[in-house]
């Protein structure tokens, strides 16, 4: 069954890639954003990009790991998404975001994280 993990954690990049960009698409498209942060969110987009991606990557990691410890299949990523609870352009280069993965059949289903990650040096092991 460890070769289904390693195929599941070959696959992470994609997954991650698709997730950020549909985030993206869905953000770009939403009109909630007031002129000054709507700014701040269009001139951070790559910190953003390469926030979400560390994020992403780290969660959808952590679920492969627990679910191999358990035995169990790691189920269909492809549809997974991020679902912000809470945006904040607080600067350029520093919105924060709180959020989840969210997907059928997927364990971390409402499991909230911060992006960018507050654990980003104790990952780096």
């Amino acid at each position: 069954m460890s070769s289904d993990y390693a195929t599941e954690r070959s696959s992470v990049p994609t997954h991650v890639s698709r997730i950020v960009e549909t985030f993206f698409s869905k953000l770009d498209a939403n009109t909630m954003f007031k002129e000054d942060d709507r700014e701040i969110l269009d001139n951070s987009r790559d910190s953003m990009s390469e926030d979400l991606r560390h994020a992403v990557t780290i969660a959808l990691e952590t679920e492969i790991r627990k679910m191999e410890e358990q035995g169990e299949p790691v189920g269909d990523m492809s549809q997974l998404t991020f679902m912000p609870n809470m945006i904040a352009p607080v600067d350029v280069d520093e919105v924060l975001m709180v959020g989840s993965i969210q997907g059928e059949g997927w364990s971390g289903n409402g499991e909230l994280f911060n992006v960018p990650r507050e654990d980003t040096t104790a990952t780096a092991e």
